[in-house]
């Protein structure tokens, strides 16, 4: 997949397996918050991190980096928050993103603790809002570039 480098498509693609080159920061990408311990429930049942950024979520395998995934926040059409007991885990907060890019439909799970103090339900949820907030500004800058 090639992209121009000037056109911001972080935020606008969802990206399985991606090269390093994709997973560069572009300018002006920041990282909001850093995850560990998230287990990708539907992909390959890995381990992995999560990367709040202002323009995409990136997860990726702790093992192998080369297994990650980037969400872009314009994809992002719904999030889903449950929570799992069982006897073998104990609790756990499931985390269910719904994607859409063009006609492709994406369902992403993920599982972390719920002894953990952070919940990516609630993060995601807040960044997505500052993502639609500054949104007007992202396009009148980028239609100026």
């Amino acid at each position: 997949m090639s992209y121009d480098l000037n056109s911001l498509w972080q935020d606008r693609q969802v990206i399985f397996d991606g090269s390093k080159s994709e997973f560069v920061f572009r300018q002006g990408e920041e990282t909001y918050k850093t995850m560990s311990n998230i287990e990708d429930v539907k992909g390959n049942n890995e381990i992995g991190t999560f990367i709040f950024t202002n323009l995409r979520l990136i997860w990726y395998n702790n093992k192998n980096p080369k297994i990650n995934q980037s969400i872009g926040y314009d994809c992002i059409e719904n999030l889903e928050k449950k929570y799992l007991d069982s006897m073998m885990t104990g609790q756990s907060n499931i985390l269910t993103i719904f994607c859409r890019v063009d006609k492709n439909r994406y369902e992403l799970t993920y599982r972390t603790s719920s002894e953990s103090s952070h919940d990516p339900y609630v993060n995601l949820s807040n960044i997505l809002k500052l993502y639609d907030q500054g949104r007007l500004y992202r396009e009148i800058k980028q239609n100026n570039s």
